[in-house]
C-alpha cells in the first residue's frame, strides 16, 4: 500500500480467498493434477524494495547504437558490394573487353631472331680485350665461364 506523504509504502498480505483463486487459476493454466503428485504453492510475499532505492545506471553508448544497427548493416553490405565491384568485377570486365581487340606485335618472331643472330659491335675497338670477351660470350657457342677460363689461360701462358 502506498504510504503517507513522505513515508515509504507498506506491504499488506493478500487474503486467503485471493490466494486460493490465484492457485486455482495457475493450476488450470498449467494442467496440474493432484493424482500425479503435482504440487503448487502460492504464497503472499513482499517485494524486495532495496533495489528500487538505487538509481538506475545510465545507458552506455553502445546501447544508443542499437537502433541504428539495421542502417549500419546495410551500409556495410553496400560498401562490400562496391569494393567487390571495384576490385574484382571492373578489372575483369576491362580484361574481357581488351581481349576482343587484336594486338599487333611490334616485331615479328623472325625479326627478333635476326636481331639475336646479328653481330654485336665491339665497343672498345678491335684491340680492346673486354670487347673481344663480350663478342665471344654473346656470339659464341661457349658458356661465359669457359670464355673467361680460356682468356685467363692465354694470359698465364
Amino acid at each position: 500500500m502506498p504510504g503517507a506523504e513522505g513515508s515509504k509504502p507498506t506491504t499488506v498480505p493478500r487474503e486467503a480467498a485471493e490466494l486460493q483463486e490465484i492457485e486455482k487459476m495457475v493450476r488450470s493454466a498449467l494442467g496440474l493434477n493432484d493424482r500425479r503428485g503435482d504440487v503448487l504453492t502460492v504464497v503472499s510475499m513482499p517485494f524486495e524494495t532495496e533495489f528500487l532505492d538505487e538509481p538506475l545506471p545510465l545507458p552506455s553508448p553502445i546501447n544508443q547504437i542499437y537502433p541504428y544497427m539495421p542502417l549500419i548493416k546495410y551500409a556495410l553490405l553496400s560498401l562490400a558490394a562496391l569494393l567487390a565491384y571495384l576490385l574484382f568485377l571492373r578489372p575483369l570486365l576491362k580484361t574481357m573487353r581488351g581481349a576482343k581487340e587484336q594486338v599487333t606485335p611490334m616485331k615479328t618472331v623472325s625479326e627478333l631472331e635476326a636481331e639475336l643472330q646479328a653481330e654485336v659491335p665491339l665497343l672498345g675497338g678491335p684491340g680492346d680485350p673486354l670487347a673481344q670477351i663480350r663478342q665471344e660470350v654473346l656470339g659464341g657457342d661457349q658458356a661465359p665461364v669457359q670464355v673467361v677460363k680460356t682468356w685467363l689461360r692465354e694470359e698465364v701462358s
